[in-house]
């Protein structure tokens, strides 16, 4: 599970790297369906023991289901669009 996981946010820093003005968020699914979505911006991810932190959020893998980059909040579906 953890080197999945692992894997999966290595790929997804990746996607992060190659597409950057696209995504303003990181979104985090949990195992019961609940989405927290984290701006991307300066966002700082570390791991300690079985807990990823992502800015100023925390996360017990084991209740992790899926992350994805997006492009809005979609906790609260307030999609961020810049016109110009």
């Amino acid at each position: 599970m953890k080197n999945r996981l692992f894997t999966l946010l290595i790929c997804t820093m990746g996607v992060l790297f190659a597409h950057t003005e696209d995504f303003t968020h990181l979104t985090f699914v949990s195992v019961d369906g609940d989405k927290v979505s984290i701006p991307i911006e300066n966002l700082q991810i570390s791991f300690s023991g079985t807990t990823l932190s992502a800015g100023d959020k925390s996360f017990e893998l084991v209740n992790l289901d899926k992350m994805y980059f997006s492009y809005s909040d979609e906790t609260t579906l307030i999609n961020e669009l810049n016109y110009s």
